[in-house]
């Protein structure tokens, strides 16, 4: 009986050429190809033993090209439980007394440690000034049943040794044609330089300087050792002993190589590498073949001590990558890092955060949106911080390559993987939205509907979502142990002024941690800083407060009590302070403004700046403080600061980001101006926008072209056809050349286009559009998500048109259905599809069932969208057009 693709349960992923042919090799008996939807990879299929093997050929080398065989091998050959990754790399030998004596033709094997999964990716971080790897990204283990065999032949080789020479000799002696090219090439090959001796030129070290040769003891034979450790993963070739030694001394891996890293995050799997170079500027590809055979001899070993049974108790590695291949650790980027130390009370507000996030963990997966509203201080960044790092730290997940990309992209990417389906766990948070009239956020939420979003802002009644409004703490405990943890002094309620000035300071953070900050510094007590805190508050009583939010000026008063003291100490800091309090909050270095220094500037600010010392001691005491300022001295710091920016900066930057911004609005005010039928004014706002972002970013970039499409879509409700066609034209060529055409604004465009020529009456063409789109999107959103609802509606209004009657009914039905389960059963989208229905059931001469669909669908739309909306109006209208189709009916002859 022939197999089938699921009967295959391990696969083998190689590069082409002199890696792949000891793999097959190595296998036995060949099995027939089996056919493929898209024909996209190129396979062998084997058996060893009592495996069913895949052997996958990558057709360049790369961790790219690597990620995209393997996903397209799942898909292929669903059945696969984990792979090998068989190949060759270069050694990093260890020249410690008790170091990994590794050598060419040796094989390194994967295997976690307790800081890595077995594979580090190490272009996927970067180095710190101190010399160490911050790692931007982590790598899955492989999977237990291969670790553990693993061991378990590390303790046979002990034993018995391995059978690697035996394979290796079979090899040689069932095909002799590749004895001249996988022969051992002799240990007098093997030479290891010194990592600061280049490669002097040539093609092999024959004219290298011998003195220069590492002096290793000699081997008792020629057989392969292995080794077990850390492999490096990256995109580029290592030709660098000087990079070798540091990856070796920073990361401890024991091999480099350019495949790994893209699969062991698409599927699980072993490493198997062949050492054929030390990954310096001597290497050549003499040794290549022979590391080749050496590791596809030890892959043979391997899975001859696998039983086959064992294999078919794990999971298929599907499964395995939808459940892990999202969980990457908890990544915040560049939000503070606050130590949890610093982090006191709000057990109440994570209790009540955790209710409405995770509300249960049988509860469905539908997105939830939390907003955190409270003045400015009162800790909701840090709370938001808490909840992260304290519930969901082992569940967050953030795409491992935004790092290396530019704005436009990385929006696109992470957009895109929020948006996947089965990436349902994951926490989005924003920060400190404090002007919500300014740009509609819910812009850039992800276009499907799950996910959690926290959203921090001071105007909480302009968004929508859940609410929880932070308070001032409460609990008088907590505003002592923020004054001891941010003053040093762990004692603190012990000082007899603690407690009178914890409450004076009414249970705001921010002024808690602020006070303890300036005991940190100065050596007064409780006692002392409140009897301060009274003078400067009666004083500021006098002034006209700027910030009415803070009515009780608690916050002033403690950074007005931090900035004398700042004065008292350093004069020149408190100068720099009031200077840059009228910058943007952005880093300060010296150069930005000692490159400013002249004859006309004031003598502090010469002095600040006449040294890098001085400037770097006025920034550490000046930072993080504020200060109250009279309108003479506002006008000296503003005017400097002005002319600052204005000889430092290019104004054109600032002049094309003002550009972008203002084009944003008019075309997000077009497109409320369309949803409000106002069509000429959204027409002339669309097309502002158009011409704005074409002469600003260009005619592809994908804002251009969002608005083109929106610009289309209002020719289309205007009725000017041919001219919707064009923009949707544009659109769509524009994004499948800037996206792709499986990307979802160029398959939502592909739909509206269909849409257009289903009213110029193409229905056929529509109809294959439609198939098209709905297909995408559900691969993409999953088949519940709203574009993918909306396609099915415009599918059932098409087969209307078709006089499929039955199929547009059914899927009407359906489409009610999920929108219910999706958006609820209000939503004014769901009486649409009634509406629409309804209208079927008119055509079809089913008045009573089109009467009650229409007013169903009129009542909804007056409670969701007001009894004046075109919406309800045009279901009035079809009520009308049923009444006198009823009146015809039985008007007697």
């Amino acid at each position: 009986m022939p197999l089938s693709h699921r009967d295959h349960t391990v696969a083998c992923i190689c590069p082409m050429g002199v890696e792949l042919a000891p793999v097959e090799a190595m296998l036995e008996e060949i099995h027939p190809l089996l056919p493929t939807v898209r024909e996209q990879n190129s396979y062998t299929l084997r058996k060893l033993g009592e495996h069913n093997v895949v052997v996958a050929v990558l057709p360049v080398v790369g961790n790219n090209a690597a990620a995209v065989v393997a996903v397209q091998l799942l898909n292929d050959f669903p059945a696969i439980r984990f792979g090998l990754l068989v190949g060759i790399g270069g050694g990093v030998p260890d020249p410690e007394e008790d170091g990994d004596d590794i050598r060419l033709g040796d094989v390194v094997i994967s295997k976690p440690t307790s800081t890595f999964g077995g594979v580090v990716q190490y272009d996927l971080g970067k180095y710190s000034t101190s010399g160490g790897f911050e790692r931007t990204g982590t790598l899955n283990k492989p999977p237990l049943l291969l670790r553990n065999s693993v061991e378990s032949l590390v303790a046979a080789h002990r034993r018995k040794g391995s059978q690697v020479g035996q394979y290796l000799a079979e090899m040689l002696h069932k095909n002799p044609v590749m004895e001249e090219e996988y022969a051992h090439p002799g240990a007098q090959q093997d030479q290891l330089f010194q990592a600061d001796y280049p490669h002097p030129g040539g093609p092999n070290c024959k004219n290298c300087d011998k003195q220069r040769v590492v002096d290793r003891d000699d081997r008792r034979n020629t057989s392969p050792k292995f080794h077990y450790g850390t492999i490096g993963s990256a995109n580029t070739v290592v030709k660098d002993a000087v990079l070798r030694e540091e990856l070796r001394r920073v990361l401890k891996i024991k091999c480099v190589e350019m495949e790994v890293a893209g699969l062991m995050d698409s599927f699980p799997c072993l490493v198997i590498r062949g050492i054929c170079d030390y990954a310096d500027s001597h290497k050549n590809k003499k040794w290549q073949p022979y590391a080749a055979a050496t590791a596809a001899a030890y892959m043979k070993e391997l899975l001859s001590a696998i039983a086959a049974q064992e294999v078919t108790k794990i999971p298929n590695a599907t499964t395995v990558v939808e459940i892990s291949q999202y969980d990457k650790g908890l990544n915040l980027y560049d939000a503070p890092d606050i130590a949890e130390r610093l982090f006191i009370g709000r057990g109440a507000e994570l209790e009540k955060m955790q209710k409405v996030l995770q509300p249960s963990k049988s509860a469905d997966l539908t997105r939830k949106v939390l907003i955190l509203g409270g003045m400015g201080g009162i800790g909701k960044t840090q709370l938001t911080l808490a909840y992260a790092v304290r519930q969901v730290a082992n569940r967050i997940s953030s795409p491992a390559t935004v790092n290396q990309l530019d704005d436009d992209q990385m929006y696109t990417v992470v957009s895109n993987w929020l948006s996947e389906p089965d990436n349902n766990r994951w926490l989005l948070i924003f920060d400190n939205h404090d002007e919500p009239t300014q740009y509609q956020i819910t812009k850039y939420y992800p276009a499907v509907a799950h996910g959690s979003i926290i959203i921090t802002t001071r105007t909480p009644e302009d968004l929508v979502g859940e609410q929880i409004k932070i308070q001032h703490l409460t609990e008088e405990e907590d505003g002592l142990q923020i004054l001891a943890s941010r003053s040093g002094r762990l004692t603190i309620s012990f000082d007899p002024g603690s407690l009178p000035l914890a409450r004076r300071l009414d249970g705001l953070p921010l002024a808690l941690a602020t006070a303890g900050a300036f005991l940190k510094q100065t050596p007064v007590d409780c006692t002392t800083y409140l009897q301060r805190y009274e003078e400067v508050w009666q004083v500021s009583q006098t002034r006209v407060s700027q910030l009415p939010e803070y009515p009780s000026r608690t916050l002033y008063t403690t950074w007005s009590l931090s900035l004398a003291q700042i004065e008292n100490e350093m004069p020149l800091a408190a100068r720099l302070l009031a200077f840059l309090a009228y910058l943007d909050h952005q880093h300060i270095w010296y150069e930005l403004l000692s490159g400013c220094k002249d004859s006309n500037q004031p003598s502090w600010f010469r002095e600040l700046t006449s040294q890098k010392f001085v400037f770097i001691e006025a920034i550490h005491i000046g930072a993080d403080d504020w200060e109250y300022m009279s309108d003479s001295r506002y006008q000296l710091f503003v005017g400097h600061a002005m002319r600052l920016v204005h000889g430092r900066f290019a104004v054109v930057a600032d002049q094309q980001h003002s550009i972008s911004r203002r084009l944003d609005q008019i075309d997000y005010l077009a497109q409320l101006l369309q949803g409000q039928i106002q069509l000429d004014s959204a027409q002339r706002m669309y097309l502002l926008a158009v011409a704005g972002r074409e002469k600003a970013l260009g005619w592809e970039h994908k804002s251009t072209l969002n608005t083109v499409h929106n610009l289309g879509s209002l020719y289309a409700d205007l009725g000017r056809l041919e001219e919707a066609e064009q923009m949707y034209s544009r659109a769509l060529a524009g994004f499948e050349k800037a996206l792709g055409r499986e990307h979802t604004s160029t398959l939502l465009t592909t739909m509206h286009t269909g849409t257009l020529l289903c009213l110029q009456g193409h229905l056929s063409m529509t109809e294959g559009m439609y198939q098209h789109t709905m297909s995408g999107l559900q691969r993409l959103l999953g088949p519940h998500h709203i574009h993918v609802l909306g396609t099915a509606n415009n599918m059932a209004n098409l087969y209307s048109k078709q006089h499929k009657w039955d199929e547009a009914q059914e899927m009407y039905v359906q489409v009610e259905a999920d929108m219910s389960r999706t958006l609820g059963k209000d939503h004014y989208f769901i009486f649409g599809v009634i509406n629409n229905h309804g209208l079927l059931c008119a055509e079809r001469g089913e008045f009573a069932a089109a009467r009650r669909m229409y007013e169903e669908a009129e009542s909804g739309f007056e409670r969701s969208l007001g009894s004046d909306h075109p919406h309800t109006r045009m279901v009035c209208y079809n009520i009308e057009q049923l009444n006198l189709s009823e009146d015809d009916l039985f008007r007697p002859n």
